[in-house]
């Protein structure tokens, strides 16, 4: 990754087709990390400028999402529109729909906001079902349950988390 930025200072990015997709991966390895937040602010709008098309454009938008949301900022100004989301779905760019989703909903879940979450728990689930997309399936089962544990229902907590753990093939 870091080898990639290096290279990406040596050109003119505007020549690279997946530049965006580089910035915005980044910018996510310095926040996700811990190591920079400075860092990762800086990438995300060289990011920005460079996307092209939608798929680069939700790329960018979920990476930022992610920063904005390890960074403690879990206002409602970082989400991602459904038009936005919808059409990405359209297109098939279901991994980084899925990452947001299920970001979105674990801080809507942590905020409270459970009814907006079992909404996005319900969007997530369409995924897999209309698409055939099943690696959303993780996010369904584990947010599904979060969000009962979080409600103190947890006879319901652990038959989603067993769903969970029955589903996952690692």
């Amino acid at each position: 990754m870091l080898r990639g930025i290096r290279a990406l200072g040596q050109v003119d990015p505007q020549t690279v087709e997946q530049a965006c997709g580089i910035y915005a991966a980044s910018a996510a390895l310095f926040a996700y990390s811990g190591i920079s937040f400075d860092v990762s602010a800086r990438l995300l709008p060289l990011s920005r400028q460079l996307a092209r098309n939608l798929r680069d454009e939700l790329g960018y938008r979920t990476m930022a999402f992610l920063h904005h949301y390890l960074r403690g900022d879990w206002s409602d100004q970082h989400i991602i529109p459904d038009e936005l989301l919808d059409e990405g779905l359209r297109y098939g760019v279901f991994w980084e729909i899925n990452t947001y989703l299920g970001l979105d909903c674990e801080r809507r879940i942590c905020q409270g906001r459970f009814t907006e979450a079992r909404g996005l728990i319900a969007r997530i689930a369409r995924i897999g079902d209309e698409y055939g997309y099943d690696f959303v399936r993780g996010n369904e089962y584990f947010m599904t349950a979060y969000l009962h544990l979080e409600e103190r229902n947890l006879a319901a907590a652990r038959d989603a988390l067993e769903r969970y753990y029955a589903d996952r093939t690692e």
